[in-house]
């Protein structure tokens, strides 16, 4: 590390600088935050050392001592620039020290080369135990004209330059000092005059604070109505006992997904097999009977043609035969009776869908009536149903946008054309539109990932509700069977929460910010936006800064934050805002910068640094990355 001095003549042959903090009183003068001379200094001409007193300071502030050297041919001037020493006014004591060694590396007639060990540890005596310890010498600030050195105030530190192969030698040693008072010595040279001056250590600049930003973008933004919804079946069914018996068997788990025709419990069937084997019986009797009556019957009417019966007999054997007949048909429909019944005793899954669990177990007597008619139920997921409320206003706009109301008034005014309509004049049904479902993701909150899209099938009211002045649509949304690792499942159940939106209308080329970034004053919107402009730096306390010789730094150009009040609209999907024009807001351009992040840490006027939100990301991603 090294730090340039100018110079005007041949300096460091073999000056050496001892500064001394002791006790004394007599300064001229308040130090203030300007750098100010001290006059009280004195030189005894038999040792060649002169003392300074500084006085009148103020208890726990910083302080900075500025010492000077010129030859005494040369004007006063900066030819040798200074060494500011960082000190406190906090009392240390008296005390020993060893040495740290500050090197005069190169000079020429116009400057001086001073070099040291910034991470040097030496070794010093406190003031309370007298214990060796280490004290770490740091370099706190540099500038052209100066280098401020800081070092741990509770001890005393003897700083003297050695060795044979060095161009000069310097000396800081710090003797003591109190609460309100500074003493300075050092070993003068005939060869030059010294000049001392002293301020208040100025505040420290704070850093100029980093804040997000984004830019102001424009696109086409959708609009949207948004409504709460439930899921509903496509279809329930509840399966029932249709014959009395016991319950043998079940074929499915609870909560299975079932198909169409498969299996789902077994009625005793001992009983309706012996229906159905007596009214087979009974069919082949009837079958008999009527064999019998057809062959009277035949000889009945031989009889009848040669006069030897009368026609009453001859019809009441034709009679016969008819009964025997239709108890034929009998013994068939008892036997269909039958068989249905045995058929019913296997019951069969209509549809497919969801089973719940078995309402009636095993051993259990079933019946078409009472409390154990139902065996379980099944509902049908794929697909499914989405019931979702309009109100009255958003039902009337949204046919209004579709194309009603213009054709409703074209019927109203000439009814007779509205027969002839083609149908490009049609309004566009509500049937049929597109809309969009998101679920419930956990306690109250609902995803804003509109992923599931459905169309309208229905309104499945007849007319708006008087109480709620509501009126209900019905879309169909697709619910696909999914595979797991032990079964299937539906992603989707009957009666879940969701949230349907509705297209609405498109806004063109939208003026968009991100809401995070929006901040309220009373009833005003308004985004801080960071722009090129002049920029004064000052002290915490509103000043000037200052430099190091003294001088106001004048303004420059850089990113400082402005306000901007801005009127805004509907919010998106995207969590962007819409920013409409104003008359009496200046509002925000497309590309202008805003602030999304660090708003708190920035002021109206205040220099930042700004960093892009993709910068921002990178850069975490990169820090997690390394664990940070």
């Amino acid at each position: 590390m090294q730090y340039m001095f100018d110079r005007n003549t041949h300096f460091f042959s073999a000056c050496l600088f001892c500064l001394s903090l002791v006790l004394l009183t007599g300064c001229t003068g308040k130090i203030g935050d300007k750098w100010t001379k001290v006059t009280s200094m004195k030189t005894d001409s038999a040792t060649g050392v002169t003392t300074a007193v500084v006085d009148n300071l103020d208890k726990g502030t910083e302080y900075e001592f500025r010492l000077s050297a010129v030859t005494k041919t040369a004007p006063v001037t900066d030819a040798f620039k200074s060494i500011v020493i960082g000190t406190k006014t906090r009392k240390t004591g008296n005390g020993s020290a060893d040495e740290v060694k500050f090197k005069v590396a190169d000079k020429t007639n116009n400057t001086a080369t001073l070099t040291w060990d910034e991470d040097t540890v030496v070794d010093v005596k406190t003031k309370e135990n007298g214990d060796v310890d280490e004290v770490k010498f740091k370099v706190a600030g540099k500038t052209d004209h100066s280098v401020t050195f800081t070092w741990d105030e509770s001890v005393v530190i003897n700083a003297k330059h050695k060795g044979a192969d060095m161009i000069g030698e310097i000396e800081f040693k710090i003797a003591s000092k109190t609460d309100e008072s500074i003493t300075m010595t050092w070993n003068n040279n005939k060869s030059y005059t010294f000049k001392l001056e002293a301020r208040k250590s100025p505040s420290p600049t704070p850093p100029i604070p980093e804040v997000i930003v984004d830019r102001v973008g424009t696109e086409d933004a959708p609009i949207y109505l948004y409504t709460e919804g439930k899921t509903v079946p496509y279809n329930s069914v509840e399966i029932r006992a249709r014959v009395s018996g016991y319950l043998e068997e079940l074929f499915f788990k609870p909560g299975a997904i079932v198909k169409k025709g498969d299996r789902l419990a077994l009625i005793e069937r001992a009983t309706y097999e012996v229906a159905l084997d007596a009214a087979k019986a009974d069919l082949s009797n009837a079958e008999s009977q009527a064999s019998l009556a057809k062959a009277n019957l035949e000889r009945s009417r031989l009889l009848l043609e040669r006069g030897t019966i009368s026609i009453e007999e001859y019809q009441t054997q034709q009679a016969a035969h008819d009964i025997a007949l239709a108890a034929i048909d009998r013994a068939n429909a008892s036997i269909r009776n039958a068989e249905l019944n045995l058929q019913y005793t296997d019951l069969r899954s209509p549809i497919t869908g969801k089973t719940t669990k078995n309402l009636v177990d095993i051993g259990n007597y079933v019946s078409p009536t009472g409390a154990q008619a139902v065996l379980l139920s099944i509902t049908q997921l794929d697909p499914m149903f989405v019931e979702f409320k309009l109100t009255d206003r958003q039902f009337s706009d949204l046919k209004d946008r579709r194309g009603f109301r213009e054709v409703f008034n074209k019927a109203v005014s000439a009814p007779e054309e509205r027969q002839n309509d083609s149908p490009s004049e049609q309004p566009l049904a509500l049937t049929g539109m597109n809309v969009d479902v998101s679920l419930q993701t956990g306690v109250n909150v609902f995803s804003f990932d509109f992923n599931i899209p459905g169309k309208v099938v229905a309104v499945v009211d007849d007319r708006i509700n008087m109480a709620s002045g509501q009126i209900t649509l019905r879309a169909e949304i697709q619910n696909p069977l999914l595979k797991t690792d032990e079964a299937e499942d539906h992603m989707i159940y009957a009666g879940q929460a969701c949230r349907v939106r509705v297209p609405y209308e498109i806004v063109k080329d939208a003026v968009l910010v991100r809401e995070e970034a929006i901040l309220t004053d009373l009833d005003t919107k308004y985004v801080l936006v960071v722009a090129k402009g002049m920029y004064q730096p000052r002290n915490p306390d509103g000043t000037p800064l200052e430099d190091e010789d003294g001088n106001v730094i004048p303004p420059y150009e850089t990113d400082i934050v402005q306000r901007r009040d801005i009127e805004i609209d509907r919010l998106l999907d995207t969590q962007m805002r819409i920013v409409v024009d104003h008359p009496l807001k200046p509002g925000v351009k497309p590309g202008e910068t805003y602030i999304v992040q660090g708003v708190q840490r920035v002021r109206i006027g205040m220099e930042v640094k700004p960093t892009t939100i993709e910068e921002y990301g990178i850069r975490r991603a990169a820090e997690r990355g390394n664990g940070r």
